[in-house]
């Protein structure tokens, strides 16, 4: 029988020869067909559960190596962000904890836009700008660790100096300031985004020496600044000077 059945499967190519043949001998085919339909069905059935088995692995083996890209990238960026703060820690000397000075003579740095940081520190490092020692320490951090600086400064919340402040004086520098310096220095200079510095809220003794340097020459201001600066110098005198301090220095 064994024989029969495998010849006439062969013969006829389709499994339901398999059928005709056990009607043939047995006379009648329910003794087939039910066997039949479940062993096909099984078979069937195991296929769809192998597949299954192979898209769930594929699958879970595609979410552990997603899982463990993203854990890896937050490991890239936590080190960054800790030699960040590493190469900071030179500033905190002068600047203070976080860039939030506690001297009056040294700015705030937290808070200041990248692209203006890193302007500053690579025209301290080629002498553009004139120090006394940020030269120096410029001189010591390559291209890349000034953009991390940059960066990390970016992060920290930037904090008013708590100095005293003439009010009378202050409201006559919101109105030069609107006059004379608004175009580049919007929301009273309070805005990272103009990448023009932090002004606002910033220590008025460091504001009087860089202002004094630029109407000396000492330190060359941008050609824009420089003929608004002169305007006002030239109609409002060094009083128009003390009262824009005085307005820049309030919280």
């Amino acid at each position: 029988m064994s024989v029969i059945f495998s010849i006439f499967a062969k013969k006829e190519g389709n499994s339901r020869a398999i059928g005709r043949i056990f009607s043939r001998n047995r006379g009648n085919s329910s003794h087939f067909y039910p066997s039949y339909l479940s062993c096909k069905g099984l078979l069937i059935s195991h296929r769809k559960t192998t597949q299954l088995k192979i898209n769930l692995t594929i699958i879970i083996a595609l979410s552990l190596f997603a899982s463990h890209g993203v854990q890896a990238v937050e490991n890239i960026a936590t080190l960054d962000n800790a030699n960040n703060e590493a190469l900071a820690y030179n500033c905190a000397g002068c600047h203070g904890s976080n860039g939030i000075s506690a001297g009056p003579s040294i700015p705030t740095i937290a808070g200041l836009s990248p692209t203006y940081l890193v302007k500053i520190m690579e025209d301290f490092k080629s002498d553009k700008v004139p120090s006394t020692i940020m030269g120096r320490i410029s001189k010591g951090y390559t291209s890349k660790e000034i953009e991390q600086l940059g960066d990390y400064y970016y992060q920290q919340v930037f904090v008013s100096a708590d100095q005293s402040v003439n009010s009378k004086k202050a409201k006559l520098g919101e109105e030069l300031h609107k006059q004379y310096c608004e175009r580049c220095h919007s929301e009273a200079g309070g805005i990272q985004e103009d990448d023009a510095g932090l002004l606002k809220g910033q220590w008025k003794p460091y504001l009087k020496d860089q202002l004094q340097d630029f109407l000396n020459k000492d330190r060359k201001a941008p050609k824009k600044m420089a003929r608004r600066l002169k305007k006002l110098y030239k109609k409002y005198g060094y009083e128009g000077i003390q009262a824009l301090l005085e307005f820049y220095s309030s919280p």
